[in-house]
């Protein structure tokens, strides 16, 4: 499920409509030029062959995209389509994954003028997936998901909130995580085009713990990014010091551009 919601999170991220244009999926992931195709590895710094996770985003030639799946060490994990009115109006997501659960469908409402619902329909009646809550230029400040949809004890499991600068890239995203009982903080610092060189994560406990169980102990630490880049200026490899792991991350991208 959190692949699910990771996927679902990237796709709504960029469907507001401003009163200029949209944040499409080439802003979301500050990518320059017409890109079709993006494929990304990622690798541990002791194998270099063969990835431990393969990202596939396809874009439309308007930057929204239509596809992306995943696959975890060769194996494939989880698939989503996207359908448009026209080529920039989401109107329905459908979801395959690697279990025997049937193939998932979700549609896409926009229910005012910063603010998009997602329902799922594998049940008949619709049910609330999520609520994705924009600012007036179109950046995604608010997602509220129900991963459980049967559970009807709170009305959200996971919230997310984002700041941004004034170029658009994100600068802080906080989680918190009903479900495991965190609150998790993230603070970026970028290069000139957007893209993360520094990555600050603390996880604390949402609350005090219920009498007779153990507190969540908090968690910190920073990754550190360094890039190499095409002639578009989009980075092909990406490598991840974290204070977390004494291997780096290697991560490698395939890009495929509109002619």
């Amino acid at each position: 499920m959190k692949t699910i919601i990771a996927l679902l999170f990237g796709t709504l991220f960029a469907l507001a409509f401003t009163k200029t244009e949209p944040r499409n999926g080439w802003q979301q992931h500050n990518l320059q030029g017409p890109v079709k195709q993006l494929t990304e590895s990622t690798f541990t710094q002791q194998d270099t062959v063969e990835p431990i996770l393969v990202n596939t985003k396809t874009f439309n030639s308007k930057g929204y995209k239509t596809q992306e799946k995943q696959e975890y060490s060769g194996v494939f994990a989880t698939n989503v389509i996207l359908k448009y009115e026209g080529e920039t109006v989401l109107k329905e997501l459908i979801t395959t994954t690697a279990d025997l659960q049937p193939t998932s469908r979700a549609l896409a409402t926009k229910t005012d003028a910063q603010t998009i619902t997602l329902n799922k329909i594998d049940w008949g009646e619709p049910l609330l997936f999520g609520i994705f809550k924009y600012n007036t230029v179109g950046d995604l400040i608010n997602v509220s998901y129900k991963i459980n949809l049967t559970d009807k004890s709170r009305e959200f499991d996971l919230i997310q909130r984002y700041d941004y600068d004034t170029h658009h890239y994100q600068t802080a995203h906080e989680v918190d995580n009903f479900n495991t009982g965190t609150h998790e903080s993230i603070t970026y610092t970028n290069d000139d085009k957007g893209n993360p060189i520094s990555e600050s994560v603390k996880i604390t406990p949402l609350s005090k713990p219920e009498k007779g169980k153990k507190e969540i102990p908090t968690q910190q630490w920073t990754s550190h990014y360094t890039y190499t880049f095409d002639s578009w200026g989009n980075w092909i490899t990406r490598t991840t010091v974290s204070g977390t792991a004494d291997v780096p991350v290697l991560k490698k991208r395939i890009i495929e551009y509109y002619k």
